[in-house]
């Protein structure tokens, strides 16, 4: 299906990628969240169904996507003009039955990088002795570096009981942390020179002997004699044991999520949402949360005539792409879509989703995939066109047919596969050429995709 992105997730699916689990792997949740947009979009994948792929939680923490063949109802030729509707946030609510009970963030007790009136928070529960923990803690670090205080990040032993020197690891950075060095601690245990060496290590105390030898020397500052003190003291045992306890009882809970390293869980607005460990996917949420303020709260009114000829002049990076609008066949789409051009709303918007003999997708500020401009409206199917050339001009949508917004795609080669299931709104009279041009890239599914070529301008000649 072609989606505003290949985010478009179940609002009730759970989804942890990767992960380390143990004593807790039999607690499957039945029901978290992993946040979508209200304005979800879908353009056509090519052959996939991601959005109605049955996603299995495995023993091993990790998931399964068993893909189900089908293909979306077509819909018949409207008969009477589009409605629209107001969206407060591109991220849902999440029902009250399924939202996550983790504890709140504590100034005092929690290890915290960033500002309390950050964007977001990200609440990560790990271990260091867990892969996946240590892959992407150094991706974390590279994406905390360019938030310029945007996002908040705590992190939460979770040490499983099946990694030999996880506890003591975690007793390591506690001893630093008394000397307000923990995250230096965290840092040094996860490089991944290091991580390579003490995790391969025979024993605990030949670990215990790294530690003392190898990280406390490495960390400018911190008190050696001290450190090694205080890792064998009661109160660092107990506060360790004590986290372990806490996770074992918070993974009681399905609504929590909590199977396996890393968890990752995302406050915003008051809300708690379960995240797959995907420093893309964070970036993407954070995008919407400050594309929220930005939000339409009505509709555009309806001034488009649908007896004028509108074009549209796309000034991209690469060139100028010509479209020829079509208010007859689709007068509430290409009514949104002047609306929203003449407000500059398109500008710097990059391609996001560009795939080579399908579609290039644009239309969203936050260049997710899962933007949208915080207004809903119907689909609008008519007769006379179709899918059956390249340079066709459609909406992006999410399931539901009432989930268009700005998010539109060009096609690159006929789609008849798409035939009434997608909003033709124009076509390409000019710059086809331009289209084969743009960057390949689907932020939906590469983790680290090319930069977008950018809308530079949109523009409107009215006959």
């Amino acid at each position: 299906m072609l989606k505003k992105s290949l985010y478009t997730l179940p609002l009730l699916a759970m989804i942890l990628l990767s992960a380390c689990s143990g004593q807790v792997a039999a607690v499957m949740p039945a029901a978290s969240v992993v946040p979508t947009t209200a304005a979800e979009s879908t353009v056509a994948a090519p052959v996939t169904n991601t959005e109605v792929a049955t996603q299995n939680a495995t023993t091993d923490g990790s998931a399964t996507a068993e893909p189900t063949p089908a293909r979306m109802p077509t819909l018949p030729v409207s008969t009477a003009p589009a409605t629209c509707k107001v969206v407060d946030s591109l991220l849902p609510e999440i029902p009250e039955q399924y939202r996550p009970s983790i504890p709140p963030v504590d100034e005092k007790t929690d290890w915290i990088e960033g500002p309390s009136d950050a964007v977001i928070t990200l609440i990560e529960y790990s271990d260091f002795q867990c892969p996946y923990c240590q892959q992407i803690a150094n991706e974390l670090d590279e994406f905390m570096a360019k938030q310029n205080g945007q996002v908040r990040l705590v992190y939460r032993h979770f040490p499983l009981q099946m990694h030999d020197k996880s506890s003591m690891a975690a007793r390591a950075s506690e001893a630093a942390g008394l000397q307000g060095k923990f995250w230096e601690m965290h840092d040094f245990l996860f490089k991944p020179d290091n991580w390579s060496v003490w995790t391969a290590l025979e024993s605990e105390a030949a670990f215990v002997t790294y530690l003392k030898e190898k990280a406390a020397p490495a960390i400018s500052g911190l008190d050696q004699k001290k450190f090694t003190a205080d890792l064998e003291s009661d109160a660092i045992k107990t506060k360790v044991n004590s986290a372990l306890t806490e996770v074992i009882k918070l993974a009681s809970d399905p609504n929590n999520g909590l199977q396996g390293t890393p968890t990752f869980y995302l406050i915003t607005g008051g809300q708690t949402y379960t995240l797959s460990a995907n420093v893309i996917l964070f970036e993407n949420v954070l995008n919407m949360v400050k594309l929220n303020s930005r939000l339409y709260k009505e509709c555009p009114p309806q001034v488009v005539d649908s007896a004028k000829e509108y074009t549209a002049t796309i000034k991209t990076e690469k060139g100028d792409i010509v479209i020829k609008l079509f208010p007859d066949k689709a007068p509430t789409t290409v009514n949104s879509f002047i609306f929203l051009a003449k407000e500059g709303y398109f500008d710097g918007n990059s391609f996001h989703r560009v795939i080579s003999n399908f579609v290039a997708q644009t239309g969203d500020p936050s260049d997710s995939g899962l933007g949208g401009p915080g207004y809903e409206f119907d689909t609008e199917i008519a007769e006379g066109v179709a899918f059956d050339k390249e340079g066709m001009v459609g909406m992006a949508r999410g399931q539901n047919t009432d989930t268009n917004g700005s998010q539109f795609f060009i096609t690159m080669d006929k789609l008849p596969n798409l035939d009434r299931l997608y909003t033709i709104f124009g076509e390409v009279t000019s710059g086809m050429d331009v289209v084969k041009k743009l960057t390949l890239r689907d932020v939906s599914s590469d983790p680290n995709p090319p930069a977008g070529d950018k809308i530079i301008s949109v523009t409107i000649e009215e006959k």
